[in-house]
């Protein structure tokens, strides 16, 4: 009779644990304080007009476009 090779038995492996480490360093924590739902802003419309902070970009485009309604139209 011919014989029939075989396979040795399957072992399942089983993976080493993971860990989860944390380089202090680079740990970014929550701001301390009291928990607050901030949500989404109210979007910004002609109708609900919300002004850019102060002294940048955006309050100066809307200062001039204020100034010149026809360049933006």
């Amino acid at each position: 009779m011919p014989t029939v090779p075989t396979a040795p038995p399957a072992t399942e492996e089983t993976p080493p644990p993971t860990t989860s480490t944390v380089d202090p360093a680079t740990e970014t924590l929550p701001e301390e304080g009291p928990a607050t739902d901030q949500g989404e802003p109210p979007a910004d419309t002609p109708q609900n007009d919300t002004p850019p902070p102060g002294d940048t970009p955006a309050e100066r485009f809307e200062e001039y476009c204020n100034e010149n309604p026809g360049a933006c139209g």
